[in-house]
């Protein structure tokens, strides 16, 4: 919920933006319009807007969102609240049909199988729509990387880019690969993909990077694994 915060006296009607960006990818951006509500700050002239509100999907994983104000000279008051997905599905692994290798990362006590996708093997899977597929991320880092690295995920059917996923990481704290002890792996990025009705076969390559390769993972709601082939 957000409150533009208004000179005292104005009865114009005011537009703005919120923006909630993930590093440099925005994720989405609400515009709306609003003018002067009956409330009050305390110990401030400025008039609050009348409340405007929405929401946002968030998938599964640990993310850290920045909000930011756009189309407006004023400040805005924000309220976050979290709630839960009801009926929320539990999400499923699934294995794809071609890919470099397997990797194992280890972060504390947990391991995670990762597939991994090089230019001269692409990772490539069958999902069965309609659906939505989780992929999780981490970009590979070889000795001479350092720092923050922006990298692009590019989704193919055929000959055909159906998607591109921009993205941006540093080195993950904590996090290495079992198998692979000369690359250390990136802070994980997931994004999901939809998927429309029918069988489809995607390949998954990587772009816009001087990485080598990526690390892959595909998880689909629990339910859609009895979509008819």
């Amino acid at each position: 919920m957000s409150r533009l915060k208004l000179p005292g006296g104005t009865s114009d009607v005011r537009k703005y933006t919120i923006l909630i960006k993930e590093g440099k990818n925005t994720i989405t951006a609400h515009s709306t319009q609003t003018d002067a509500s009956e409330a009050v700050f305390r110990g401030s002239g400025d008039v609050p807007g009348k409340s405007r509100k929405f929401s946002l999907s968030v998938p599964e994983g640990s993310f850290m969102y920045e909000l930011s104000l756009e189309d407006t000279p004023f400040d805005a008051a924000v309220k976050l609240t979290f709630q839960p997905t009801k009926g929320r599905s539990r999400l499923v692994a699934i294995e794809p049909l071609s890919y470099d290798r397997i990797v194992t990362v280890a972060i504390a006590e947990n391991s995670v199988a990762y597939f991994v996708s090089t230019a001269d093997r692409p990772v490539k899977f069958r999902v069965v729509g309609p659906t939505r597929v989780q992929i999780s991320t981490r970009l590979n880092y070889d000795e001479k990387m350092k720092g923050a690295q922006k990298y692009s995920v590019v989704f193919t059917e055929g000959t055909r880019i159906f998607a591109q996923r921009p993205l941006q990481t540093t080195k993950a704290v904590g996090a290495s690969y079992q198998e692979w002890k000369e690359v250390v792996p990136g802070k994980v990025n997931s994004f999901i993909v939809e998927v429309p009705a029918g069988q489809h076969t995607y390949g998954v390559s990587l772009s816009e990077t001087t990485a080598k390769s990526v690390s892959l993972r595909f998880s689909v709601p629990q339910e859609d694994l009895q979509n008819e082939r």
